[in-house]
């Protein structure tokens, strides 16, 4: 069995939270294996994004710098993904699962021939073989899932597993070079990256999360959420909510998710779900 690639996600010159779950689960999840496990970095001036990934206890950091991964555009991320998985011979491939890794990890599937299982929540492992679980019919029913090719690509749902901590040791940053014919390979072009202006934290970032539904007596009760702008927080609500505001809605699954999340890393929790 080769080695565990956990691929980094990274915004602004610093690692997401999402990231470090993958982390914590790669590292776990190698050490019961007995495999060493690689953290990969790409983008473009990421040294600083490297050091800090250092801090994590994984055998090796591995460092694609370069211009054409300024954006993450998937052809590139997923040409980047297989080769480094090829240098460190690496058996399983993890990502968080957000919408970051969503766009390139079939990709890396598909150049590896590899199986993968996304968004999952929790594994086992008996010998050599790992079952994946992962929530299906809307978290309903709990599927698990065995790969059995060589190759074997994960995404981690980032609220399943804490984030991990930094350590006093750091390990050693490999630089890895990337083909000066890559620009012509990948067959795509990066255009421009528009961004909605927002002062609330996504999910994972957030110390306080606030799911409101049908506890707030319609439109007015919901505005009240909207006007607590003191503090960091996500406001959620029930996709059954006509009053709610449509960027605000989640479904049946996402209102335990909230709830996990907040359980997880320790956010305050206010779910206004049922009329008292």
């Amino acid at each position: 069995m080769g080695s565990l690639l956990v691929v980094a996600e990274h915004r602004k010159g610093h690692l997401r939270s999402a990231g470090l779950s993958a982390f914590s689960f790669g590292k776990g999840m190698a050490a019961q294996l007995g495999v060493p496990w690689h953290i990969l970095v790409m983008g473009k001036e990421i040294s600083s994004v490297a050091e800090e990934a250092s801090r994590y206890g994984s055998s090796s950091v591995l460092s694609v710098d370069h211009q054409l991964l300024e954006y993450p555009v998937a052809q590139s991320s997923a040409s980047v993904v297989a080769e480094a998985a090829k240098t460190v011979d690496a058996s399983f491939i993890v990502a968080p699962a957000t919408p970051w890794s969503k766009d390139f990890l079939p990709r890396v599937a598909a150049k590896l021939n590899a199986g993968m299982v996304s968004d999952i929540i929790a594994f086992e492992i008996e010998g050599n073989t790992v079952a994946f679980k992962r929530t299906v019919y809307a978290g309903a029913a709990i599927a698990e899932v065995v790969i059995t090719t060589a190759v074997k690509i994960v995404s981690v749902r980032p609220t399943a597993f804490p984030r991990a901590k930094p350590e006093e040791s750091l390990s050693p940053i490999v630089p890895l070079p990337i083909e000066s014919d890559h620009a012509s390979s990948i067959g795509s072009k990066f255009l421009s990256f528009e961004e909605r202006p927002s002062e609330r934290p996504e999910l994972a970032e957030a110390g306080i999360i606030v799911a409101g539904g049908r506890g707030t007596r319609g439109r007015e009760g919901f505005q009240l959420l909207e006007e607590l702008d003191s503090v960091p927080m996500v406001i959620f609500t029930t996709a059954y909510d006509e009053f709610a505001l449509k960027a605000f809605e989640v479904n049946a699954e996402g209102a335990k998710n909230v709830a996990t999340a907040g359980k997880r890393y320790g956010a305050k929790i206010r779910v206004l779900l049922k009329r008292e």
